[in-house]
């Protein structure tokens, strides 16, 4: 009984100890685990604070975007204000013409009353060469060249702003759905990706640094399979930011390009505009010229007639408006 006593304690003794070693192996285990999860958890941290100051610097980049987008739209602005100032001008000039087309054709039934009034007085052997100057200075340069004069300058306008009014369309069009586009990108970028994801970081964070209340009523080897779940997790949100910041920058460098476009076109835009500006003037000095040469043509038509003593006096025919407008 005593041996059997002694059997008994002795193999309690050795079921204790190899009980207690194995413990101590399971708590070393477990503080060896622990400390590996410190280690990820203070990685992750770090990697979280050098993410969200690259976000803060993405952040600043899209704000400086914007700043660009308002500038490109206030230029957009004053060169839309440019081309409503030149369409203005473009009609006054077309009023313009239009008087002076109203003057020049008053003026020439005004010469061609005179005419009539000097023909009806001249002998029938003199009307008909008169008749026939007449008709040489009504047919061969006041018609044909005031009309040729009128539909050449008439058919540049029209053209010229047509032209300038669907490029103006087209730019329009472009540059307010490139500023609709990256607003929307821009926004969604702030909206979700440095708010909703760095806030569920954040908590993700938080949960991993307070262990000790998962432990308390979970199993350690469950937590800790839990802890690197979370872990794993957090590295894919990381990732899915280190993404989405790679295709703000890509958006960014589209915006850029887009606006090198705008202004490329609105280059052009006012290339066309000063040469719309240069052919209205040689329009105009044209139109001045014609009529300083038609007043030569009354002067020499005048002059063949005093020869043939049917002009009773050059005062009284000639349009003082008609000699205005040289």
């Amino acid at each position: 009984m005593v041996a059997a006593r002694e059997r008994y304690t002795t193999e309690r003794n050795e079921t204790t100890a190899e009980y207690e070693t194995k413990m101590e192996d399971l708590q070393t285990e477990h503080r060896n685990q622990w400390t590996d999860i410190h280690e990820h958890l203070n990685q992750a941290k770090e990697r979280c604070s050098q993410q969200e100051s690259e976000l803060q610097d993405l952040n600043k980049k899209y704000q400086t975007v914007l700043n660009q987008l308002e500038e490109e739209m206030t230029s957009f602005e004053r060169l839309t204000q440019d081309k409503t100032n030149l369409e203005e001008t473009l009609t006054d000039a077309k009023q313009s013409y239009r008087r002076f087309e109203a003057e020049l054709a008053a003026d020439v039934r005004m010469l061609q009353e005179a005419m009539e009034r000097m023909k009806v007085a001249h002998e029938e052997e003199k009307a008909g060469k008169l008749k026939e100057l007449a008709h040489v200075l009504d047919s061969a340069h006041e018609e044909t060249l005031a009309r040729e004069i009128q539909e050449k300058t008439r058919s540049e306008a029209t053209s010229l702003q047509k032209k300038f009014a669907e490029e103006r369309r087209v730019l329009e069009t472009k540059l307010a759905d490139t500023v609709s586009y990256y607003e929307e990108q821009l926004n969604e970028a702030r909206n979700e990706t440095l708010q909703h994801e760095r806030n569920q970081s954040r908590r993700n964070l938080e949960s991993l640094m307070n262990p000790t209340e998962a432990i308390s009523t979970h199993d350690p080897s469950e937590n800790t399979e839990n802890l690197l779940a979370e872990i794993r997790c957090l590295r894919g949100e990381l990732q899915k930011e280190k993404n989405n910041a790679s295709q703000l920058e890509s958006s960014y460098e589209q915006a850029l390009t887009s606006t090198k476009t705008a202004q490329n076109t609105v280059d052009r835009l006012n290339q066309e505009k000063s040469q719309l500006e240069y052919m209205l003037g040689q329009t105009t000095i044209e139109s001045r010229n014609t009529i300083h040469w038609l007043n030569n043509e009354k002067l020499v038509l005048e002059k063949k007639l005093s020869q043939y003593g049917v002009l009773r006096s050059s005062k009284e025919h000639t349009s003082p408006r008609f000699l205005e407008g040289v």
